[in-house]
């Protein structure tokens, strides 16, 4: 293979430099990140208007002969979102994605809250100072020989397996919820 010249190659290195400068941030992570939804709804416009291109494109996705990727799921999206905006249902094989990405989406963005066990950290020691037993030890510290309630409710939070209650742990829920408990 024959050798390029100088001209040439500085030519090809003008065009590269170039085409760099031009894409400039769309190189980056950040960069792509802020053109993929403008890429997802170009090429969902594309195809909207062209139904056998959505069933092609469905279809390949089932098969696996397009892969699952961000891109195709973003473009998912935005077909849905163009017919819903239309006033449309999705073409019905695009519904049966979207229900299972809207499903995983759901699934992936559950976040677990501690409200319901600090309500019954509460109500447990409610019912221990009903039963008079002191909940915690007074600021001069814990009396030898003592049961406290903050430390039956750790306990018992150890002997199910849950490790992390501590007393601190209660006591801060109980400074919280005891504000609000009704005391009969």
């Amino acid at each position: 293979m024959k050798q390029p010249t100088q001209a040439t190659i500085a030519e090809a290195r003008r065009r590269v430099e170039a085409r760099v400068a031009a894409l400039g941030e769309k190189l980056t992570k950040k960069g792509d990140a802020k053109s993929a939804p403008e890429v997802a709804a170009f090429g969902a416009s594309v195809m909207y208007e062209r139904p056998e291109m959505i069933t092609k494109f469905i279809d390949d996705l089932e098969t696996g002969r397009q892969r699952f990727d961000r891109l195709n799921r973003d473009l998912c999206y935005e077909l849905a979102a163009i017919a819903l905006e239309r006033g449309e249902l999705p073409p019905e094989p695009l519904c049966k994605v979207v229900a299972v990405v809207l499903r995983q989406l759901i699934e992936r963005n559950q976040r677990g809250s501690l409200m319901f066990r600090n309500g019954e950290i509460a109500q447990l020691l409610l019912g221990l100072e009903r039963q008079g037993i002191p909940l915690f030890p007074n600021r001069a510290g814990r009396r030898p020989g003592q049961t406290y309630g903050c430390d039956i409710v750790v306990e018992a939070f150890k002997k199910a397996g849950i490790r992390r209650v501590s007393v601190a742990t209660v006591d801060s829920v109980w400074k919280d919820w005891s504000r609000v408990l009704v005391r009969t």
